[in-house]
């Protein structure tokens, strides 16, 4: 799996680049980012924050798998880049108007890279099945939920293959006051 390197996306993050960083080819697509300029979702893995990426498929897909590697940066001298174990939950927004959820819970749930022991597993894999149209990777809007246990911001890199293109949805954060 050919991955972009994570210095390389640091340094442009160090550099004052206050935009995500997104790159694209064939079917290995990555997006990069600090948890500074990430929505900070109001569900909780854990009792932890966490954080949240929502992405779209350009057309139906088979299977999509998706990896997360984050680093923080340590501040004293010399600076050391510092990876931290990244837990992340993958999910698909339910279209259920009737029902009239809050726009957090009209999500659920169809992969993740922790068993319940906290046991970590990379990349994850999740396909769609003909039988279950809930796991049906079509042009639906997915979130990645993600922590790394830890109050300090990261930076992280998201890396999905799949035969479709990505779409990763913007996400402006409120002025700051």
């Amino acid at each position: 799996m050919k991955k972009t390197p994570l210095s390389l996306m640091l340094i442009l993050l160090l550099l004052g680049c206050k935009e995500a960083v997104k790159e694209n080819s064939d079917q290995n697509q990555t997006y990069g980012n600090s948890t500074e300029y990430t929505k900070l979702s109001s569900e909780k893995i854990d009792g932890s924050r966490t954080f949240e990426v929502n992405f779209t498929l350009e057309k139906p897909a088979g299977c999509m798998t998706i990896d997360i590697e984050s680093v923080y940066l340590q501040k004293s001298f010399p600076v050391q880049k510092v990876p931290e174990k990244t837990f992340f939950i993958v999910e698909k927004k339910l279209n259920l108007p009737h029902l009239n959820l809050k726009e957090d819970k009209s999500y659920t749930p169809i992969g993740r890279n922790f068993n319940n022991d906290w046991e970590q597993y990379f990349p994850v894999k999740i396909c769609s099945s003909k039988n279950d149209p809930i796991s049906a990777l079509d042009q639906s809007v997915f979130r990645i939920r993600f922590t790394v246990f830890e109050k300090t911001d990261f930076y992280y890199i998201i890396t999905i293959i799949c035969e479709s293109r990505i779409k990763f949805l913007e996400y402006t954060p409120p002025a700051k006051k």
